[in-house]
């Protein structure tokens, strides 16, 4: 019985998290075209293994969304060198160079696992990305407790 409660404990852990996370439509600037000069990345997580997970996702250091089950949401990121984490994820960073187009992220969960796959430029990547989800559901960071990052409205690019 104890080994069964110590198994599940890091199931319990994972669920707990940070970031407090809406689901629901996507706010209205997801949806328009980002500014002149700017890049819209997307990023989408399928359903799967994780599924109560929420995995907050920074783009060069700056907390830009969080995932939660089957999911997705959009920044804005200027031109340069980007690298892509996950913080409660073992997938390895993903770097990228951004120049102003749309770029489609996929955050897959597998047991022991875990990568971001690139899925290029799109043309439309918030449909893009909420097809790949296979739902509706916007990830909306709401709040995070003291000592979080502050979500950033457009990551700067860096130099390579």
């Amino acid at each position: 019985m104890r080994f069964a409660r110590l198994a599940l404990l890091p199931l319990f852990a994972a669920a707990c998290s940070r970031y407090d996370v809406r689901l629901g439509d996507p706010p209205a600037e997801a949806l328009t075209a980002p500014r002149a000069g700017l890049s819209r990345v997307c990023l989408a997580r399928q359903a799967g293994v994780g599924a109560l997970l929420t995995a907050p996702v920074r783009d060069n250091g700056l907390t830009v969304g969080a995932t939660e089950g089957p999911s997705w949401f959009c920044w804005s990121a200027g031109p340069g060198f980007h690298t892509l984490t996950v913080e409660v994820s073992d997938a390895p960073p993903l770097e990228l160079t951004l120049n102003g187009e749309e770029r489609l992220i996929e955050h897959v969960i597998a047991v022991g696992e875990d990568r971001l796959v690139d899925h290029g430029a799109v043309k439309n990547a918030p449909p893009a990305a909420e097809a790949l989800a296979g739902v509706g559901r916007y990830a909306t960071l709401d709040g995070m407790v003291e000592g979080a990052s502050a979500p950033a409205r457009v990551v700067p690019g860096l130099a390579r």
